[in-house]
């Protein structure tokens, strides 16, 4: 945020501190122009992703005929942005629910199987494998750092973890 915050600042302060060396400041900037590029390919990723987990999770409780299916599609789009923790507590939430409309341990399983289901194989699925052909990097190597971040810092890592990570490797990239 504070990146974003401070707009062409960093930039500027991070070429002052390259000195005075034109190859070092093409470099700098090359990198940071491909962070950006990066970042910018990731969250559009994860806005589609979000909102592909809350349309699949609003249509499935509709054909279940959960209560406020829309709400719950809305939900899961917005906490869908937690890694793994957001979609556990969309699938915990409509379990409830689903238990309390229906007074069915059956019903409410099955309720809570769609925001489940969805996260699966649109968040851990399809996400962790296009983020890694955005950033060239393995899935294996995404899910493990998500992993890693998320113990380390809760919630922020998991949205955090990715742009870390890609950072990392085109700086590692970029310098011998």
């Amino acid at each position: 945020y504070f990146l974003l915050a401070a707009g062409d600042l960093f930039r500027r302060r991070l070429m002052q501190v390259m000195g005075p060396s034109l190859s070092a400041r093409k470099k700098t900037l090359q990198i940071l122009r491909q962070v950006h590029e990066l970042s910018r390919r990731y969250f559009a990723l994860v806005l589609v992703m979000n909102m592909a987990a809350g349309i699949v999770t609003a249509a499935g409780l509709y054909l279940l005929d959960v209560r406020h299916p829309g709400f719950w599609g809305v939900a899961m789009a917005i906490l869908h942005t937690i890694p793994y923790l957001g979609a556990a507590a969309v699938t915990a939430a409509v379990g409830l629910v689903a238990y309390l409309q229906f007074e069915s341990a059956g019903q409410a399983l099955a309720a809570a199987a769609v925001p489940l289901l969805a996260a699966t194989l649109i968040g851990v699925g399809l996400q962790t494998a296009l983020m890694g052909r955005t950033a060239r990097m393995n899935a294996v190597v995404i899910f493990v750092g998500l992993l890693f971040f998320g113990m380390i810092w809760g919630g922020w890592g998991l949205l955090l973890a990715f742009p870390v990570m890609a950072t990392f490797k085109i700086v590692f990239d970029e310098i011998e």
